[in-house]
């Protein structure tokens, strides 16, 4: 009841509930700004960990609550004291509509520190009055209404500034800078065109090894899914990566069961875990122990705990 209306307000929900608002009149951006030595962030979702300074009331509080972003909320009575904490490096992130952040930022000096890479909503400013009062916002609609496009383009050019016209002097200097253009512009193309013969050959090599390299990895697969005999890859701890069908049959183990298994605990028989040098651990080491290079007669565990002879050549794949 202190005032009747409040300009440049944005809608939110919460507001709604005590104001009636006019209709739009002007778009802002509302980005989150961060000093340039801090990176990654690229949605509302990047900023969760970080203190993020924003204004006492402002609509953006609620945006990040919806976004579950509360206790990283840091609160200044105005946009110009979170731009001057800014500046005495108190904070490294804050939140604020973008034409006064640019204009505070140029202000204090800062405008070479600190990058947005995001809107977190683009927001619209309204005019409001309490609830119910709808003469009142009626006669604020129609008082504005009346001001025509001419009006409102000499207040911008009050505000905003005109551009700054060409000073004869420099004319001189004209036929100078085409030249430096032009000859940056003919370096540019023909290092251009440089490169990008430069970068389809490359790429066209790079398509020509990755093709082969599939080739290699399909023949691989096809050589030894569809071998007779039981192949079985090991890492350097024991534990199986490769089981083919036919160590499947001779075993009686699917694939899935022994994929990340230990090879030794699975297809040991008992007897070999207590005098093991001539069992698997003796010549599964690390592909350097005295199998390598020639077949073994040992016995192995089927799923179903029947022993069975076996001929095993090791060989390491480095």
């Amino acid at each position: 009841g202190s005032a009747d209306v409040i300009d440049t307000i944005f809608f939110t929900k919460e507001r709604a509930k005590i104001y009636d608002f006019t209709k739009p009149y002007a778009k802002i951006e509302v980005p989150i700004f961060f000093h340039k030595n801090i990176s990654g962030i690229n949605d509302i979702s990047s900023v969760k960990g970080f203190s993020i300074a924003v204004k006492k009331g402002d609509a953006c509080i609620s945006i990040f609550r919806e976004r579950g972003i509360v206790q990283e909320l840091e609160k200044y009575n105005s946009y110009e004291d979170i731009v001057k904490a800014a500046a005495e490096k108190k904070i490294r992130m804050f939140c604020i509509d973008k034409p006064p952040a640019l204009y505070f930022l140029y202000k204090y000096k800062l405008i070479e520190e600190y990058r947005y890479s995001l809107s977190l909503y683009t927001g619209e400013f309204h005019r409001a009055v309490r609830k119910g009062r709808t003469e009142l916002l009626t006669l604020i609609e129609d008082g504005f209404s009346k001001i025509s496009d001419k009006e409102y383009a000499t207040i911008d050019k009050k505000w905003y500034g005109a551009t700054i016209p060409t000073i004869p002097g420099y004319a001189k200097y004209i036929g100078t800078i085409l030249s430096v253009v032009v000859t940056i512009a003919v370096i540019s193309f023909f290092l251009n065109y440089f490169l990008r013969i430069q970068v389809k050959r490359k790429t066209s090599d790079l398509v020509k090894a990755n093709q082969l390299l599939r080739e290699s990895e399909e023949r691989f697969r096809v050589i030894n899914m569809s071998a007779l005999d039981a192949v079985i890859l090991i890492d350097n701890t024991g534990k199986v990566v490769f089981f083919n069908p036919a160590a499947e049959k001779m075993f009686g183990f699917a694939a899935a069961e022994m994929i990340r298994k230990n090879v030794h605990s699975v297809l040991m028989p008992e007897r070999y875990k207590e005098t093991s040098t001539r069992g698997f651990q003796g010549f599964l080491q690390s592909g350097t122990g005295p199998a390598v290079g020639r077949m073994l007669e040992l016995s192995a565990r089927r799923k179903d705990g029947r022993e069975i002879p076996i001929e095993i050549a090791v060989a390491p794949i480095r």
